[in-house]
Parts: C-alpha cells; sequence; structure tokens
C-alpha cells in the first residue's frame, strides 16, 4: 500500500508479503484447529512427547526415520491414544504421511527463533 492509499484508508491493515500472510493463515488456522472438540485427543498427545522431551524421557534422534535425512525431526503419531510410540520425520516425509504434497510457504518451515 502506497503512504497515498494509507492516508485514504487507515482502517485497512498494511499489505503482507507472502511469507507473511502465509503465517497468519496457518496461525488463524491453528487457532481454529485448537479451538475444535474433537482435536483434543491429538493435543493431548502432542503435549505429551513435549513434556517427554523437556523432562528427557526421549530424544530426538538427528534424523528422518523414513528417509534418513539429518534434520531435526517432527514427531508422527500413528495412534493418538499412544503418545509416545512416535515416528520422527523431517517435514517433507511428515507431510507426505498427511498426504500433503508440499510444505506451504511460511508453514512450519521456518527456525523457531523466527516464527512469530
Amino acid at each position: 500500500m502506497t503512504d497515498g492509499q494509507a492516508e485514504l484508508f487507515p482502517e485497512l491493515p498494511p499489505l503482507l508479503d507472502a511469507v507473511e500472510l502465509a503465517r497468519h493463515r496457518n496461525a488463524e488456522a491453528q487457532r481454529i484447529y485448537r479451538a475444535q472438540p474433537a482435536n483434543a485427543h491429538k493435543l493431548a498427545a502432542r503435549h505429551e512427547v513435549h513434556r517427554a522431551l523437556a523432562h528427557g524421557e526421549i530424544s530426538r534422534p538427528s534424523a528422518c526415520a523414513a528417509c534418513g535425512d539429518q534434520c531435526s525431526p517432527e514427531a508422527h503419531h500413528h495412534d493418538h491414544s499412544e503418545p509416545l510410540a512416535i515416528e520422527w520425520l523431517c517435514r517433507p516425509c511428515h507431510m507426505r504421511r498427511h498426504r500433503l504434497r508440499d510444505v506451504l510457504p511460511g508453514q512450519m518451515s521456518l527456525p523457531l527463533g523466527d516464527r512469530r
């Protein structure tokens, strides 16, 4: 938005670049997802994994279990009723497990320090 447009329409939010727009959309999608009661068991399983990692009960491997790439893999649950029965997958392999073709721009692809 140009300065002239900002003066004419102060109520409009500033334009976002593609990555920032993807971050905002992802944040809204996550808020909606977390609010749905049907997802409570999934959220509880994720919380249990984070708790176990923080207390040293489990450790994150340094490679993906599917492709062997050296990375910081994500926990994938095959059954959320067994929260610590997980498979450690890199982001692309994890997305394939969920039948998503690719990582969306800005969606979980940035280092934790760069997320807002």
